[in-house]
Parts: structure tokens; C-alpha cells; sequence
């Protein structure tokens, strides 16, 4: 059961498609679940599981940051979650729909594509160094491109990270985005960057709450 021993990421990730939040499907990105070693329905672990995880989805829980994470058992039978909602939905914690990722690229013509990726990564880092700082690892960017287009950029660690941390996560996940794409987004089991060409967060929504609650302990740890 040693091999159990692992971190069980439950992420809520919301997005948003106009200025007003309202209550719609969530929309499926993506998962990434490399561990493929199993346990049974009747061990130990899968009840420790199964506490874990009814407790982070509890609908009355009152979560006023959108990030929890829980411990439940001993070794070798230990889960550890967490879940972490976007910022700008904090606290009502609305959800949306969103588009499918951005698969438009931005003009062929090579100069373009350069100042273009350019302009991203400039902002993506200035947003990522301001995230890292700030106690709620959250920030959001706004830029006018030309007179009709405006970059807007969002990034965001889970707050348990340090400012080192934080800033380290974020480097990578935009440094793995696809730039030459008038959109994109990356996500990591800690921190995710986004940029569009449309406002695709609520700006009205972005407050700053409450430092994030301790983690959830359960009798017997």
C-alpha cells in the first residue's frame, strides 16, 4: 500500500465567458492520472478516499477563499487532496461555461508572430510575478494590442505555495503554452495561465478574501 502514499488533486476549475457569472455546465478540460497502481473497494484507503473526498465537496462547507485541502488517515493508507476554484469567482463561486480551447493562430507573417509572443510573455510574467507575491496567488492583466484588441491574461497558484514556489510553477506553465496562438492555457497540479484576446474573466468579480482556512483534519491524525 506504500505506493498508495499519494497526493489526490481535486481541482474545481471554473471559467468565464462574458462579465455576467451564472450557474451553467461545468466544462471538462482535461486529466492527467499517470499512477495506474489500483486498491480494493473494501481497503482502507478507499475509505479514507471516499471521506476526503465527500468532505471537499460538502455543498454546505463554507470555503470563503475557493481553496481547501484535507488530510484523512495514517501511513500507509494517507490521502491528501485539495481543491482550488478560479479567482476572479471567489466568493460566490459561480460557474460557467467556457469555449474549447483557442486553436486560432495570429497572423502568418513571422514578424507579427514574434512581437506578438513577445508582447504574451511579457505580460504573462509581469502577471505571474505579481500573482507570486500577493497572499491570494491570483492576478489578472489587461492590455491594449492596437485600438480593437486588448490581451487579457490570468494566472494563479494554489495559495499553500510559497512566493518561490509559486513563481516557479507559473514560469512553467507559460513557458509550455503554445504563443503563437491568439489563445491559450496550461494547467499544473499547483498553478494555471491563461491569455485570450477576450475577456473571458469577470473583472467586476475580483475581490480580495479572507487568507485561505488551515487544511481539514479528521479524529485520529
Amino acid at each position: 500500500m506504500s505506493c498508495l502514499i499519494s497526493f489526490i488533486f481535486l481541482f474545481l476549475f471554473s471559467f468565464l465567458t462574458s462579465f455576467k457569472a451564472s450557474a451553467q455546465d461545468h466544462y471538462f478540460l482535461n486529466h492527467n492520472c499517470p499512477n495506474t497502481t489500483t486498491y480494493s473497494s473494501n481497503s482502507t484507503y478507499f475509505t479514507n478516499l471516499k471521506t476526503l473526498l465527500s468532505s471537499l465537496s460538502f455543498p454546505n462547507a463554507s470555503y470563503p477563499t475557493g481553496f481547501q485541502n484535507a488530510t484523512v488517515g495514517q501511513t500507509p493508507d494517507r490521502v491528501t487532496g485539495l481543491f482550488l476554484c478560479r479567482g476572479d469567482l471567489c466568493p460566490k463561486f459561480a460557474v460557467t461555461a467556457s469555449p474549447s480551447p483557442n486553436t486560432n493562430n495570429i497572423s502568418p507573417i513571422q514578424k507579427q508572430i514574434n512581437q506578438f509572443i513577445i508582447l504574451v510573455l511579457s505580460n504573462m510574467n509581469q502577471a505571474a510575478m505579481e500573482a507570486a507575491k500577493s497572499s491570494r496567488k491570483f492576478s489578472t492583466i489587461t492590455t491594449e494590442l492596437t485600438a480593437l484588441q486588448t490581451l487579457y491574461g490570468l494566472v494563479q497558484c494554489t495559495p499553500d505555495l510559497s512566493r518561490q514556489d509559486c513563481m516557479r510553477c507559473l514560469t512553467s506553465s507559460i513557458n509550455r503554452m503554445p504563443l503563437s496562438r491568439i489563445g491559450a492555457r496550461q494547467f499544473w497540479p499547483s498553478c494555471n495561465s491563461r491569455y485570450e484576446l477576450y475577456a473571458f474573466y469577470n473583472e467586476t468579480a475580483i475581490e480580495t478574501p479572507s487568507p485561505p482556512p488551515p487544511p481539514l483534519r479528521f479524529p485520529g491524525q
